[in-house]
């Protein structure tokens, strides 16, 4: 097996698809850095183009679309043009998948590591056939395998959010709609995995808030209905509710929670997004394990339902009857937030 590039070397971190997974990523970020001696360049969808503006040990974000344009023959070829001269020394690819291997052979990137698996071998350098996948340690602490592979106090660090929206602009945004900082509470009731991971006590919970608080609703545009119809149901109860499903980039979702009193979420990307911008974030956990996907940042908790049959990890839950949901209550999700109500 190879050895890495001579130190200082440009490294690059291809992220996972998904918005929770891409965040808890941003872990590696520092250590790679660290192990590298140089600023790292992030890759992933689009999307999360705003999430990793240049500065600190982020040196820039490159648009991988591996189910867009850069799909197949012709898109692996329009991805290699765009790379041009600018190919990292090394990449570290934290999908499992073919493409994504695919994808780091194609940029010219001579070290390029990962997991073994999906027939990857032969396009990986360094394929790590005996990295340890346990559902009871943390996402983040299987990824950090993947660095601490070559220097063992390597560890993952906090979430590293750099975002492309500056707070000055953002205070003009909040004015512009209305909303002022800490006096307002963000729900993010959706999780597109399955309704398994969907807690349905967020109306009930909002007639227990104080009266000074608006809620926001947040999710994406595939939530829409979902969320405008738990809006209608809120404002039927004389709460000021409103809808921000698929309104704002990324980066403007993660300054609206960083400037909320706290977020209430399922276990899901905007979760993880809200803990990563250094939000207030009460994390709640169905039919998933905080054991394996916990929020990660500064101001968090986690709340699990205390029911034997969990975590199952189901989309949907095979009983009669979801008994993970009336286990999460609302007198249980008001003492978790005592502290952040009583500060306000």
């Amino acid at each position: 097996m190879r050895s890495l590039p001579e130190h200082p070397f440009k490294a690059a971190l291809l992220l996972p698809p998904w918005l929770g997974d891409a965040v808890m990523s941003t872990t590696l970020i520092s250590p790679l850095a660290q192990l590298s001696g140089s600023p790292v360049e992030v890759w992933g969808g689009g999307v999360f183009a705003k999430l990793f503006a240049p500065g600190g040990d982020i040196a820039g974000f490159r648009s991988y679309e591996g189910k867009g344009r850069h799909r197949g023959f012709r898109g692996l070829s329009r991805f290699r043009v765009e790379i041009g001269d600018n190919k990292p020394d090394a990449i570290w690819v934290l999908p499992d998948s073919f493409s994504s291997a695919l994808a780091a052979k194609v940029s010219g990137a001579r070290t390029r590591v990962g997991r073994a698996g999906q027939a990857r071998c032969a396009l990986l350098s360094h394929a790590f056939r005996d990295l340890r996948r346990d559902r009871q340690r943390h996402w983040v602490v299987e990824k950090a395998d993947l660095l601490s592979s070559f220097q063992e106090d390597l560890a993952a660090s906090a979430p590293l959010l750099n975002l492309a929206i500056s707070e000055e602009d953002f205070d003009k945004y909040l004015k512009s709609v209305g909303l002022s900082p800490s006096k307002y509470v963000v729900y993010a009731p959706g999780a597109l995995f399955g309704a398994a991971k969907r807690w349905n006590g967020y109306a009930a919970l909002a007639e227990k808030l104080p009266d000074e608080f608006e809620i926001v609703l947040i999710g994406s545009k595939a939530e829409e209905d979902a969320l405008l119809s738990l809006q209608r149901t809120i404002q039927s109860r004389g709460r000021r509710t409103r809808c921000q499903a698929g309104d704002l980039d990324l980066a403007q979702v993660a300054q609206l929670c960083r400037a909320a009193s706290f977020t209430v979420s399922n276990d899901s990307g905007a979760m993880h997004l809200a803990a990563g911008a250094g939000a207030r974030v009460l994390g709640l956990f169905l039919s998933t394990d905080p054991r394996w996907t916990a929020a990660l940042g500064p101001q968090v908790l986690n709340l699990a339902a205390n029911v034997n049959c969990r975590p199952c990890f189901e989309r949907n839950c095979p009983l009669d009857e979801m008994i993970c949901q009336p286990a999460l209550s609302v007198d249980l999700i008001l003492e978790a937030l005592g502290d952040w109500l009583e500060a306000t």
